[in-house]
Formats: structure tokens, C-alpha cells, sequence
């Protein structure tokens, strides 16, 4: 009869971030579709100047995502009775500018936002640059965890540990 453990490993790890990405959001109505296309047009390309003037490449900061959808608002009528009425199209440019953790450069960045006509909405995230090395080392401290617990269970148990036969990998 073959002797089955299964036994769940935990990992925790704390990384300290390397990379500040600034996620930024420009949005607008146009009356026209090409309006829209165009104003958005603008506004990345002032942007990016922006970006430039502090020493990045035009092609950091990169497009996450880019809708124009028709805008329309309620209104009621003569007749007190809803109605939906046109307004345009709008825009919205989702994007993202990375670069090395240093908030004194977040610092410039964020002033120099505060200068251009865009005014974009924007969120600060800290993160890291190599997510895979920080997710392989947490998997480790997770096996290394769930050996030591299959341990106490086999001393306690009176059996001892044989090969490994199959790990279960999902978070």
C-alpha cells in the first residue's frame, strides 16, 4: 500500500522596490471622431516633451490602452418625459512611464506634470524590475516550508520520508 502526504508549503518574502511606475490617464470630448483622435494626439505628444525635457526617451512612456467611445447625457424634455442627447466622443489613453526607484526624479516628474496643459490623472506604483527572480524565490521558501512541515508530520507519524512523487505548483 502506497503511503500518501500532502502537505501545503507557505512562502513570504518582502522586496524592496527598485522601479517607480506613474500610470497616467488623459481623457476628453470632442464633437467629432477625428477631433477625438487628434486632441489625444496632442496631448501625448505634449507629454512626451514633457518626459523628454527630463532626460527619457520619447518611446518611455508607452500606451497601455486606447478607447474613444461615443458620449451621450440625460436630459428631460418639453414634455418632462427622459431623453439621451449626443455630446460627442471621448477619449481615454491609458499609459505608463517606468523608470528607477528615486523620488527626487518622481519629484521633477511630478512637477513638471503640474506645468503642462495636459493635466492628467495619475497613480504611483512602486514596484520591482525582475518579478520572475522575486516568484522563484518565494516558490522556494513555499518547498522549503512544506518540506519542513511533511518533516514534523513523518517524525510524528513514525514513518519516514521518501522521494517526492509529485508537487501540486498553484498559487
Amino acid at each position: 500500500m502506497e503511503k500518501i502526504m500532502r502537505v501545503t508549503g507557505k512562502g513570504k518574502l518582502s522586496v524592496k522596490p527598485d522601479m517607480i511606475r506613474l500610470l497616467l490617464d488623459t481623457t476628453k470630448v470632442c464633437p467629432t471622431y477625428e477631433e477625438a483622435l487628434r486632441q489625444s494626439s496632442e496631448q501625448t505628444e505634449e507629454l512626451k516633451n514633457c518626459f523628454e525635457k527630463l532626460g527619457f526617451a520619447r518611446t518611455d512612456l508607452k500606451t497601455l490602452r486606447f478607447n474613444v467611445d461615443t458620449e451621450y447625457e440625460n436630459y428631460r424634455d418639453e414634455n418632462n418625459v427622459w431623453k439621451n442627447r449626443f455630446l460627442g466622443y471621448r477619449f481615454t489613453h491609458n499609459m505608463k512611464l517606468e523608470f528607477d526607484a528615486d523620488n527626487e526624479r518622481l519629484g521633477r516628474v511630478l512637477y513638471a506634470l503640474t506645468q503642462t496643459e495636459v493635466h492628467p490623472e495619475f497613480r504611483i506604483n512602486y514596484t520591482i524590475k525582475d518579478t520572475e527572480a522575486a516568484k522563484n524565490k518565494l516558490l522556494a521558501k513555499a518547498v522549503a516550508d512544506s518540506k519542513e512541515k511533511a518533516k514534523v508530520l513523518a517524525e510524528a507519524a513514525g514513518v519516514t520520508l521518501g522521494d517526492i512523487v509529485k508537487i501540486d505548483y498553484s498559487w
